[in-house]
């Protein structure tokens, strides 16, 4: 079962937080998630760890590629997943995006 998470998440500051996530074998470390969305472009998922190593600040956030939408959603583990729409996306597949994800849609 998908949980969606809302769509609020779009800067480093209001960006989901994971507080409990592996660095390594050994260490933990915080993710923050979120949706990142440039005008011609489209809408990417952007994670950024920190580095327990150097006092939790934050290392080079890590970008994915741009989709026409993007939704954020934990998975049956607890762990945060995305699902995007291509230009390319067909009507049926569109209209069962905006009902899995209903208010959690980043873009149109």
């Amino acid at each position: 079962m998908k949980t969606t998470i809302p769509a609020v998440h779009t800067s480093p500051e209001t960006a989901y937080l994971i507080l409990d996530y592996p660095y390594g074998f050994r260490l933990r470390c915080q993710m923050r998630v979120w949706v990142e969305h440039r005008p011609k472009m489209g809408y990417r998922v952007v994670t950024q760890t920190s580095n327990p190593k150097r006092g939790n600040t934050w290392n080079a956030p890590k970008t994915g590629n741009y989709a026409r939408a993007i939704a954020l959603y934990l998975d049956e583990n607890g762990h945060v997943q995305n699902e995007s729409l291509t230009p390319w996306a067909e009507k049926e597949k569109v209209e069962s995006f905006r009902a899995d994800f209903e208010g959690g849609v980043y873009g149109n």
